[in-house]
């Protein structure tokens, strides 16, 4: 039979390998948002060259069209 002691140690040794792990998933959860971020960047600037091409597009369509 297990003495109530034996358990406290058993929670205080759970408790302390929890903690030992949280810095690690601290640690991956910024890398990802990290991640994330520089993708959202990448995206918005493919988004503003698509815009410019876009434009560029229309003004030559309106230059084709005056010219005819």
């Amino acid at each position: 039979m297990k003495c109530k002691g034996d358990k406290k140690k058993n929670r205080q040794a759970d408790r302390a390998k929890r903690e030992k792990f949280k810095p690690q998933a601290a640690c991956v959860l910024r890398a990802a948002c990290c991640v994330l971020r520089a993708a959202c960047c990448v995206l918005r600037a493919a988004c503003c060259v698509l815009r410019a091409a876009c434009c560029v597009l229309r003004a030559a369509c309106c230059v084709l069209r005056a010219a005819c």
